[in-house]
């Protein structure tokens, strides 16, 4: 690839992303996808469910904590929670408004309207439902803490709890008693929530111990099927001044509050995760405990708690219990220990070894057993495995990579639960929950069918870009729903296909979108032709990295990108038959997790390291210049997800990342020399990215706890959801500004976009007044302009949007030699300091 010119000046970008969109639409490939499985785990207690965490879900976790960086003893997920649920009252306070009109910030300084852009067919992981027979709607969780309503068939999906999300999901329930319904929600993590108007509005429970530690929160969650409908919840959890206790905590008003219920014996303190509980879903039984290799059953009647029998061979460790309640009363009980499965058919008195999974579940909601007969199993880890013989023997339903050739009825990878249900009439019904949405299945999963391929925006998003030369192409990077790519855009949800499986991040291009770099966890891809599957990859050593580590695009090369590898960057650019890398030096003191480049001056590079340290370099990475952000307020312990140089002025800079012991905003106007914070308006969390109008007088923010954006004029941050947007994690943050749209993605809700309405800096510029002859032009064309005031900028690009040419016209005529370029069409951008103008060139020899 050859060297393109200098950057494109400010004033011509709204422009060339215009006009340069209407020169060509490319046509999707059709070619096979290749296909990668991806990790389990529970993004939000930052810990795996199965026992044995894989190195590479290990390595997930601790960049989750990473990237949460913060002081110690300060608890990043109780600071988040706090805004949200501040949010969440101020939204009930206004009626609990939701409307797709327009959003008026700081008294009407910046309007706009949100839109809901999915994806809509591909949906992301769902946790658990539950079925309601009394209007025949499914209940469901999904991984981003929304709950859904939805038909048995898929159709009408609409979410209950969008301006508040709820942490890991493990349970919903919906309850029945004395004439009214009250819908259920149990976490892993540390609260409890209910609704008695169908979702309308939410309520926390009350009277749960306090959980501050890794290892102290919520395991199991179960309903009793009694008058009172008696929750219970296994927890660790502790009362000020005492220690962390295994115990088990009662509700008999169905979840509002809750009281200390009993500990159990001999084993007050220990790994939460060897423990269990279980009760029947449909009639009213005791309830059972396994701690290893010893059972309890607890009546809730008179509050005894029995000793049961032992479970042969002494097993211990990750322990999950389910069972089965027949008619004649008899309790089916079986356990999994450490990959090891028991059975009991006589209430928990015998036990026998069944078989021997060699496999870790995926969540502890992945064992579960039909409830109308006690022999068919269920199991989930990256497939889900089905047993018809009480355990003894065990197939797997379907391979996970046949789901894409078949999406309607082979399961997707990766099983959080099996729910087991009965209908009105009395028959059963599974629904299965995948990292690609919900399936059906009316007979213990011998055929399942997919309800989630339309509806259920459940799209678990890390990146996202939109192609500037044209705008239906929208590439973007999900979790376990791999890159996705969309090649139209008719305002309403996009509808992308999904073209390689895996969890990618950090789409970036040089070339306005025509070839694209992403990564994903051990590999770099740069696709050449981004409307294509062809590409090149290059594999890395994981563990010196982050978990997804950044990208940043080479703006004067097609073909080159940087990554961050540990404390360098290694340069990419494909070499033959894959991708090429070489680290550069220097050496950072600590590991990149930003970096960028001035689009006023490509030799301005910026790096952002992990601990608060940032690098500026004047002459494209050849040296570089160490800044600490401690000179700003309190900024030890920043961890820098973004660097967002000015598109303005040289020299100005904004940095962001964690910001729960610190401001998680610092800008610059003397090339990293200082810092000051620029944090008024945001709450304390983790800002991912930021992004801004041409101009520079609106700067957006993605961060954990929603949209924001910066208003210069009013030198604040503002809630930019402002009760519309759904409360999420947003992720990243692309301005698109021939579309004047903020595209945001989320972590659960998939793509959202916020249209400005205001008037901006750049709109209504007074044309520069222009002719070009001859028009078509061979070797030189004339440039006629009425007035020249001073000097005039121009760039030609070719058909492409790439750059050919650029210099200055001092006098109102000039000529320029086109002879050296191919015959085509040409777009000549030129401007001064307050008019421009765009006219269209053709080249024939």
């Amino acid at each position: 690839m050859s060297k393109r010119f200098s950057s494109i000046f400010l004033v011509v970008l709204p422009i060339c992303a215009m006009i340069t969109s209407a020169f060509l639409l490319l046509e999707p490939s059709t070619e096979p996808h290749a296909f990668l499985p991806s990790s389990g785990g529970n993004y939000y207690l930052g810990k795996e469910e199965g026992e044995n965490e894989t190195e590479e879900q290990k390595r997930r976790l601790a960049w989750i904590e990473q990237i949460h960086r913060a002081a110690p003893g300060t608890d990043w997920r109780a600071i988040d929670r706090q805004t949200r649920l501040k949010k969440y009252k101020a939204w009930l306070k206004k009626a609990g408004e939701k409307s797709g009109g327009p959003v008026s910030i700081a008294g009407g300084v910046l309007t706009g309207v949100w839109k809901e852009k999915g994806s809509n067919n591909l949906a992301g992981r769902t946790h658990t439902a539950d079925y309601d027979t009394s209007n025949g709607k499914i209940y469901l969780a999904s991984d981003g803490g929304n709950i859904w309503r939805g038909s048995l068939t898929g159709a009408g999906w609409e979410v209950l709890n969008d301006q508040l999300k709820f942490e890991s999901v493990e349970l919903v329930r919906v309850i029945h008693r004395e004439g009214s319904k009250r819908i259920l929600v149990g976490t892993n993590d540390r609260y409890i929530y209910y609704s008695d108007d169908d979702g309308a509005s939410w309520q926390t429970s009350t009277g749960l111990p306090l959980m501050t530690s890794y290892y102290e929160h919520i395991e199991r969650v179960q309903v009793c099927d009694d008058s009172l409908a008696t929750v219970l919840v296994l927890l660790q959890g502790h009362v000020t001044g005492q220690t962390s206790k295994v115990q088990l905590y009662r509700s008999i008003d169905r979840g509002a509050t809750f009281t200390p219920y009993m500990l159990l014996p001999n084993v007050g303190n220990g790994d939460l995760n060897q423990f269990d509980l279980w009760l029947p879903q449909y009639g009213n039984s005791k309830a059972y405990v396994v701690h290893n290799d010893q059972s309890y059953s607890i009546d809730l009647s008179n509050d005894n708690l029995d000793t049961l029998g032992v479970l042969p061979g002494i097993p211990q460790g990750y322990t999950m219990l389910t069972g089965h309640l027949a008619n004649n009363g008899t309790v089916y009980l079986y356990a999994y220990v450490n990959q090891l499965v028991f059975r009991s058919a006589d209430n928990g008195a015998t036990w026998a070894q069944k078989s021997d999974l060699g496999s870790d579940p995926f969540f502890k909601t992945s064992f579960n057993c039909a409830v109308n007969t006690p022999d068919v199993l269920f199991f989930g880890d990256i497939e889900l495995h089905r047993s018809t013989n009480g355990g003894t023997s065990w197939t797997i339903v379907n391979n996970w990579a046949d789901y894409y050739q078949d999406m309607i009825s082979q399961l997707h990878a990766d099983n959080p639960a099996v729910n087991c249900l009965r209908k009105a009439d009395g028959s059963e019904f599974q629904l299965i929950n995948t990292d690609g949405g919900t399936y059906i299945s009316n007979n213990n999963v011998l055929q399942v069918s997919n309800i989630s391929l339309s509806g259920l925006n459940v799209g678990q998003y890390y990146s996202s870009l939109t192609a500037r030369y044209d705008t239906n192409y929208v590439y973007i990077g999900a979790q376990d729903q791999g890159f996705q790519r969309a090649d139209l855009d008719n305002g309403g949800l996009l509808h992308p296909e999904q073209v390689i499986s895996g969890d990618y991040g950090h789409i970036v291009s040089g070339n306005d979108g025509y070839s694209i770099f992403m990564v994903y966890p051990g590999f770099a891809m740069f696709f050449p032709d981004a409307s294509s599957n062809a590409n090149f990859t290059w594999d890395f050593d994981g563990s010196n990295t982050f978990w997804i580590p950044p990208l940043m695009a080479d703006p004067d090369y097609d073909d080159i990108c940087y990554m961050a590898n540990g404390n360098k960057l290694t340069k990419l650019q494909p070499s033959g038959s894959s991708l090429g890398a070489e680290n550069l030096l220097p050496l950072f003191n600590g590991s990149v997790s930003s970096m960028a480049v001035s689009p006023l001056n490509h030799d301005y590079w910026y790096v952002l390291t992990d601990n608060g340290k940032f690098y500026r370099s004047v002459d494209r990475g050849e040296t570089w210049v160490i800044s600490s952000i401690s000179n700003a307020p309190d900024g030890h312990y920043l961890y820098g997800a973004c660097v967002y140089p000015s598109r303005v002025n040289l020299g100005e800079v904004w940095i962001s990342g964690s910001g729960y012991s610190n401001p998680p905003v610092y800008f610059t106007s003397d090339n990293g020399a200082t810092f000051t914070s620029k944090s008024n308006g945001l709450p304390s969390t983790l800002v991912y990215k930021i992004d801004g109008t041409p101009a520079d007088e609106f700067l957006f923010a993605a961060t954990e706890v929603g949209a924001y954006v910066y208003i210069k004029s009013e030198a604040a941050w503002f809630d930019l959801g402002d009760g519309v947007s759904p409360d999420q994690n947003y992720w990243s943050v692309d301005y698109i500004a021939s579309m004047k749209t903020a595209r945001f993605v989320t972590y659960g809700r998939g793509v959202w976009d916020f249209k400005l309405q205001t008037p901006l800096a750049l709109e209504n510029v007074p044309s520069l007044k222009a002719t070009l002859s001859p028009n078509p032009a061979s070797s030189l064309v004339n440039v006629n302009l009425t007035s020249v005031n001073e000097p005039v900028n121009y760039q030609l690009f070719d058909i492409s949007g790439k750059q050919v040419m650029n210099g200055k016209i001092t006098s109102a005529t000039a000529s320029l030699s086109v002879n050296q370029l191919g015959n085509g069409m040409y777009l000549l951008v030129m401007w001064d300091n307050s008019r421009r103008t765009a006219e269209k060139l053709i080249i024939r020899h």
